[in-house]
């Protein structure tokens, strides 16, 4: 009996583990696509979007506070905390995003096609010819949710170049249930 109720224990723990994995899936395709479409400019013809996570970077590991940056974009800490359990490694971008625009992801294959062996300028100028139209690569980390699914922090890394890029620590809300808005957002580093 002792060992049936451990099996019934387990389904039952990887079903809800695999429902919670669904709805943050869910959830994340919907921030991804709410953070791109709310950055668009009105003649950007292509996105180029990074099949990787960025995992916690080196940028907001780093940062001082970041307690004190979250709070100041009006997030919750237990969306940090989240954050930053999610992205204790880097995952694959595997969802189909809803964009105004189309898109192309950036696999490792062809990242490497682009940039391996050759001076970045070089590498970039690669990039820009097979990417025609794109202003850069987007480069997004998993996001990290409050309790609720209220809330919800993700980073953006955008390069457009050797001396050219930033990325943003985004607080997004979703205070209907249905749709994630972009609240604010902080510049953690810029080349220009």
């Amino acid at each position: 009996m002792r060992i049936v109720t451990l099996i019934f224990a387990l389904a039952l723990f990887c079903s809800t583990a695999q429902a919670e994995s669904t709805t943050f899936q869910q959830h994340e395709v919907d921030i991804y696509s709410a953070l791109i479409n709310h950055g668009l400019g009105t003649r950007v013809p292509i996105v180029v979007l990074s099949e990787q996570t960025t995992g916690v970077p080196a940028a907001i590991a780093e940062h001082e506070d970041t307690a004190a940056l979250v709070n100041e974009l009006g997030a919750p800490a237990t969306a940090l905390r989240s954050w930053q359990r999610r992205n204790d490694s880097r995952h694959a971008i595997e969802s189909p995003l809803k964009l105004d625009v189309s898109y192309q992801m950036l696999d490792a294959e062809m990242r490497a096609e682009l940039f391996d062996g050759v001076e970045p300028a070089a590498g970039w100028g690669r990039f820009f010819a097979h990417f025609e139209g794109a202003p850069g690569l987007l480069r997004v980390s998993r996001a990290g949710f409050d309790d609720v699914l209220k809330h919800a922090l993700v980073y953006a890394e955008f390069q457009c170049g050797i001396n050219c890029g930033s990325g943003r620590l985004i607080h997004l809300i979703n205070d209907t249930g249905k749709t994630w808005q972009v609240s604010n957002a902080a510049v953690v580093w810029m080349v220009e």
